[in-house]
């Protein structure tokens, strides 16, 4: 029962020893088990200095790409909406809602306005700080894969519907520095444009510090890694409420500057719980890193949902014996959850 949710038998798995660990060759999902332990990380073999430089490289390369692919294109949203506010003067006003109506603040860009831009950005550039300080490459590439990830998917969103802008026709012509669409040229633009609506990059990026932080001090302290309420295994964990907090903090401000909508804010705090709590999602960011796998032990290489509950449902089952060693020699965590592979 102590281990009846996937996240957290992964926790134990990695605590335990490598040898109770499935490697890639005996993945619960394969039907066959063909042995591919050569391109796994041994416990001892010490990896190429190529391949270790390129696990690290691989992922950076990968943000600045999708981050810059993202930025280039903001333009072109932005511009149509100001062709198609300007054409309807009717529809210049932000639309209705419920936090943003409750004040008359943020017609104009003030201190406000670069406070919620900054933060975000100091939390990305903190959490690489961290792992590179703690040289977890593990973290470093789930945190900028994720990134990467989401960000590419907020770019279809953006680019596929089109929604008014939160800051309203006349402050997005003056955050522009024009009169009017017609002026309006292209330009490439970091922190995204007047309609980087659907859901909120600022809050997506302020959880994704905060978590990613998160996890590098529970590995570096794991004192920090309890639940808010002493004996409670039902309550959430200190650093999971710690990002929630920043969260709000991030959503306040705004509120305050109208920089968002509020169901921008409210999606962003979903999305990104439900990214980073997906073990499919951390599996499969983890595998497309090319060299990773060469590098970071078997141990600590993240496995499916499925594979998870498969185990789980043999440990269940009374199958804990072999986890003791009572199996054959070549029978391997992995190996449990064969029976269950459609699971995930």
């Amino acid at each position: 029962r102590a281990l009846g949710s996937p996240r957290r038998l992964q926790s134990f798995l990695r605590r335990s020893g490598g040898d109770r660990l499935p490697s890639r060759g005996h993945s619960a999902m394969d039907s066959s088990s063909v042995d591919d332990s050569s391109s796994e990380a041994s416990p001892t073999a010490k990896p190429s200095t190529s391949k270790a430089c390129g696990a690290w490289v691989f992922p950076l390369a990968v943000a600045v790409v999708a981050n810059l692919f993202y930025m280039t294109m903001s333009w072109f949203p932005n511009h149509k909406y100001l062709e198609w506010a300007e054409s309807r003067p009717q529809c210049q006003e932000a639309l209705p809602d419920l936090l943003l109506d409750l004040h008359d603040f943020g017609e104009q860009a003030t201190i406000v306005t670069q406070i919620a831009d900054a933060l975000p950005g100091l939390m990305l550039f903190s959490t690489a700080i961290a792992c590179a300080v703690t040289k977890n490459l593990l973290i470093w590439n789930r945190f900028l894969m994720t990134q990467s990830f989401v960000i590419v998917l907020n770019f279809v969103a953006e680019q596929s519907t089109m929604l008014p802008s939160s800051y309203g026709f006349k402050r997005c012509k003056a955050y522009l520095g024009i009169n009017s669409a017609a002026e309006d040229r292209y330009q490439f633009s970091a922190t995204g444009s007047c309609v980087a609506m659907i859901w909120s990059g600022h809050v997506f990026h302020m959880m994704i510090g905060g978590y990613m932080i998160g996890l590098v001090l529970e590995e570096r302290f794991p004192g920090l890694k309890r639940r808010t309420f002493w004996g409670s295994r039902s309550a959430p964990l200190l650093k999971s409420v710690v990002v929630v907090v920043l969260a709000c903090i991030e959503m306040s401000i705004l509120v305050i500057d109208k920089g968002h909508y509020t169901v921008d804010m409210f999606l962003a705090m979903i999305i990104s719980m439900l990214t980073f709590t997906n073990d499919n999602v951390e599996y499969w960011l983890f595998h497309v890193n090319p060299f990773i796998r060469s590098v970071v032990p078997a141990r600590d290489q993240p496995m499916k949902h499925g594979q998870l509950r498969a185990i789980i449902k043999e440990l269940q089952c009374g199958g804990g014996g072999r986890l003791r060693g009572e199996a054959s020699p070549g029978v391997q965590l992995s190996e449990l959850g064969r029976s269950d592979s459609a699971s995930s």
